[in-house]
């Protein structure tokens, strides 16, 4: 099978960041709630490498943190989808796959991206991030926010 090069690859994912997640589209195993909660998009619309992404994750409805926004941003190198984009937190959370030092997400310490494949995208990293958040508090833990 023929590899879509880079460029059509993050064009068809700013194409669906800009009608919505899941806009139109089955997904089985991931509830419509999870999609609804994440969104990204081009940090500057006029990058045409389109390296630097915005990502946002509202916290799980019914808990301390619902109506929450998590800011993220999404750098994907020009090696993006054959390696991960690096992807870090811009509020300080309490999460194991989260560098506490500078907010960086370790994608190996989510147990369903551990294994990078291209055709991972930028929605599939921020719903497992938000299954995180929703893991940690269904047990307990606090996910504090603070500004880094």
């Amino acid at each position: 099978m023929a590899k879509v090069p880079r460029n059509f690859r993050l064009l068809e994912e700013l194409e669906k960041g800009e009608k919505g997640l899941g806009a139109g589209m089955a997904k089985p195993m991931v509830t419509n709630a999870v999609v609804e909660a994440c969104s990204y998009g081009l940090d500057d619309g006029d990058d045409l490498l389109m390296t630097n992404w915005n990502g946002t994750i509202l916290g799980p409805p019914h808990s301390v943190h619902e109506n929450r926004i998590y800011s993220l941003k999404i750098r994907c190198g020009e090696n993006y989808p054959d390696t991960p984009p690096e992807v870090t937190f811009i509020s300080k959370v309490n999460l194991p796959c989260v560098d506490q030092r500078n907010g960086k997400v370790d994608l190996s310490k989510l147990p369903s991206l551990s294994q990078w494949k291209r055709d991972f995208t930028m929605e599939t990293i921020l719903i497992e991030i938000r299954r995180q958040v929703e893991h940690q508090l269904s047990h307990g833990s606090s996910i504090m926010l603070t500004p880094l």
